[in-house]
């Protein structure tokens, strides 16, 4: 299959053979980057290839990038199970999960999960994760449950979180056999906007403006030295702005990366069962908090980036990350 990184003008690198591992960490820079890794978390060494889980899907992107809409999307699809966001990956096992998850909106996604394959309760989910936690249990035996469960169709985890440390997305070449990577990016300017807009980050930052716009640089920057390791048919990049106003397109060529069937249900993100809801009646919705407001995809989302005008330029990192993603950056003009 062609590199979709090339028609953005990306010229991947090829791994080095390796018999440790799935493919990115062949790359001797991303090799010192996990071993570092290790130190910092206690990490043993990969699973060997007998013990790794079977492939499954990853949807990456930094945060406010339109994943929300590409998870239910997928969703819909039969021979996929697309939950909320797991949040597993950055984790080695459970227990290190334990003081973020605890009564946190970050352990909804597993229990909204768990409630759907396993028919159960919230409050069952609840005592089943904190079951798992007790026993310690590693982060790849709880994918590889989920797995079991859903199984035949092939998982979906759709967390933005992944993309902020390099470890993370390393972490899934070292414990899946061939998992696949979907890249999906947005213009920055919609992304600060919707930021800000939303006041997702409170008033804990004094630049909360500035802080986005490196969360976005460095996310989008880390997935593109990550998918710079991975073979061609394991990684697929989708721009948000052609996803909304091309959605059929783009999900045929989602699909025939995936080795998947299109079905008119990926159009139709809002029609039927999503797992749109949280996990219990007193939860927020998963995912963009925005997403309920509409009812179909809105082409004309795809455009609101050029009615921003943000309160600064935006720094060479971002820039430089956005022209490889062959994005205008009109504003940057004007300053």
């Amino acid at each position: 299959m062609t590199d979709d990184m090339e028609q953005f003008g990306l010229e991947p690198e090829a791994p080095s053979e390796s018999t440790e591992w799935s493919g990115v960490a062949a790359d001797s820079r991303l090799l010192k980057k996990w071993n570092k890794a290790k130190k910092k978390k206690g990490l043993g060494q990969p699973l060997s290839p007998e013990e790794r889980n079977p492939s499954m899907i990853f949807l990456l992107s930094s945060p406010r990038s339109g994943s929300t809409l590409l998870r239910a999307m997928l969703a819909g699809h039969p021979e996929l199970f697309s939950p909320p966001e797991l949040h597993l990956l950055t984790f080695y096992s459970m227990k290190q999960s334990k003081r973020i998850f605890n009564n946190s909106y970050f352990g909804k996604g597993l229990q909204r999960a768990l409630m759907e394959l396993k028919q159960i309760s919230a409050e069952e989910s609840v005592q089943y994760v904190a079951a798992l936690t007790e026993q310690e249990t590693p982060i790849y035996k709880v994918y590889r449950e989920l797995q079991t469960l859903c199984a035949p169709r092939t998982l979906v985890d759709k967390s933005p979180s992944y993309s902020v440390e390099m470890d993370t997305l390393l972490h899934a070449e070292a414990i899946f056999n061939q998992a696949k990577y979907v890249h999906l990016v947005r213009h920055p300017y919609a992304v600060i906007e919707s930021f800000v807009r939303t006041g997702l980050l409170g008033g804990q930052l004094l630049d909360a403006r500035a802080y986005i716009e490196q969360v976005w640089a460095q996310g989008n920057t880390n997935l593109l030295e990550f998918f710079a390791g991975l073979e061609p048919e394991r990684k697929h990049v989708i721009r948000y702005e052609d996803l909304v106003s091309a959605p059929e397109p783009v999900m045929r060529k989602l699909c025939d990366f995936l080795q998947i069937s299109f079905d008119e249900a990926l159009l139709k993100p809002y029609e039927g069962k999503r797992m749109l809801e949280g996990a219990d009646p007193n939860s927020l919705a998963l995912g963009d908090p925005n997403f309920l407001s509409h009812d179909k995809i809105e082409a004309d989302l795809g455009e609101a980036w050029r009615r921003i005008t943000l309160d600064r330029p935006l720094g060479e990192a971002a820039v430089r990350v956005a022209k490889l993603f062959g994005y205008e950056l009109p504003r940057e003009e004007n300053f």
